[in-house]
């Protein structure tokens, strides 16, 4: 089956629209927020601190809920589950048009928590589905369709959030927000039933003895802990990278909203076609090759937004440029330059996620794949929030946005390496795919 034959099948398309809108819904509300911080405060370093505790607000209950997020989704029903999340993104979204509506960044904070906590609960089922809906030679391509659809997703979000934050209209930000909710949850009602995994399952409310009885089970499973710490290691970078193209815009390119919009727009374009390339090179394998392929083309093309930010032409103006001004005017070949890079990350990024994904869910126990998943997102988090904790340092020592970026490029390029020092199975792999050769004997 090809890959986007999926789309058209019930016990597919279902889920694939449910989480399609709820990823808009995110990055919809996020962008408002986060292009509305970067732009209401003049200090690079003040909108820098606020923002990043945005972004480790909305993932902190990836860390103290996911243990019971987990547990939750391999004991009931997971259809089931779905719904009842949904529904809460509906009275969540409310809220937060109040917040628009009274201007408070307090209201809207909290909001942005409670979105952390509704994809908490939504995480470990949107992974451990798909074993329970597709076949195994279909799981790739269902594992790209998500990523694609999911950073098309992040592209309407971002381009209806930029255009909502640009216009600050409370009213009709809300009644977006809220009408993608509700359209969520009457998506999630058309996808099949999804059994339990572990109905007898008693749950342990505790999050830290969970946590480490989880990673007692991800040790357990082989080949799936270094796909955790890859998976994990993806969110570092990537939510580096999204959470300072507000900052980098305005104060490296010298960019107004609609340049954010821009390249928030090229980076989300650009995964979804590197999701669809994977699948096409991958052939219905799970091609572990390309997650270090993945990682060096982050680690080069983040690290040139450092190394070009510098020009000449890239002087700060009085007024900030719109990117018809950019892309035409003396500071052209570095604004391509730039959106050059983040397209490359982009593509780099969908090689290094997608197997990753894939491979986690091939090689977990399906009694247990859930909450493989949930462990998986507390890594996420851990990681997530270090990574929003060393940008608030970074700024905090009087070092820029562009110094960031390559210092996460080069951290970057020694996980890879560490990762492929560990996983015979990925060099060996990379090896085959540079040299045109079959797949090895035991690659899935």
């Amino acid at each position: 089956m090809g890959t986007f034959t999926l789309l058209g099948t019930r016990r597919f398309a279902g889920f694939f629209v449910t989480q399609f809108l709820g990823a808009m819904n995110d990055n919809i509300f996020k962008n408002v927020l986060m292009i509305m911080i970067a732009y209401k405060f003049s200090s690079e370093e003040t909108s820098g601190l606020l923002i990043n505790l945005a972004a480790g607000l909305f993932i902190l209950p990836f860390f103290l809920l996911s243990p019971m997020a987990g547990q939750i989704a391999d004991k009931f029903e997971k259809a089931w589950i779905i719904r009842i999340v949904k529904a809460s993104e509906i009275g969540f979204m409310v809220l937060g048009t109040v917040g628009f509506m009274i201007d408070s960044l307090p209201v809207l904070l909290a909001t942005l928590l409670l979105m952390g906590i509704h994809s908490t609960f939504f995480g470990p089922i949107k992974y451990s589905i798909l074993p329970q809906h597709l076949q195994e030679e279909e799981l790739v391509s269902g594992n790209a369709l998500v990523s694609m659809g999911t950073f098309i997703a992040i592209l309407l979000g971002t381009i209806i959030g930029g255009t909502l934050a640009e216009h600050r209209t409370a009213l009709v930000t809300g009644s977006v927000v809220v009408t993608v909710a509700v359209l969520g949850f009457l998506a999630s009602r058309t996808i099949p039933m999804a059994p339990a995994a572990a109905p007898t399952l008693k749950i342990d409310w505790n999050p830290f003895t969970q946590m480490a009885e989880m990673t007692r089970l991800l040790r357990s499973q082989k080949g799936v802990t270094s796909a955790v710490m890859g998976i994990s290691w993806f969110w570092y970078v990537g939510s580096t990278v999204l959470a300072q193209l507000p900052n980098y815009t305005r104060h490296a390119l010298h960019g107004n909203e609609q340049v954010v919009i821009l390249l928030l727009t090229n980076f989300a374009i650009a995964i979804s076609i590197g999701a669809g390339i994977c699948a096409k090179i991958s052939r219905g394998k799970i091609e572990t090759g390309l997650v270090l392929i993945g990682a060096i083309g982050m680690s080069l093309f983040t690290a040139d937004l450092f190394f070009m930010h510098s020009a000449p032409e890239l002087a700060p103006n009085e007024a900030l440029s719109s990117p018809l001004v950019l892309a035409t005017g003396p500071a052209a070949s570095s604004f391509i330059r730039a959106v050059v890079d983040l397209f490359l990350t982009g593509v780099s990024s969908a090689f290094f996620i997608v197997p990753l994904y894939a491979l986690m869910q091939h090689r977990s126990d399906p009694t247990l794949r859930s909450r493989i998943v949930a462990i998986n997102n507390v890594y996420n988090s851990v990681f997530m929030v270090s990574s929003a904790l060393l940008a608030m340092a970074t700024f905090k020592a009087g070092y820029t946005t562009v110094d960031l970026l390559l210092l996460t490029a080069l951290l970057n390029l020694g996980f890879a390496a560490a990762l492929g020092w560990r996983n015979r199975e990925y060099p060996q792999r990379l090896k085959a795919l540079l040299t045109r050769r079959e797949h090895l004997d035991g690659t899935v």
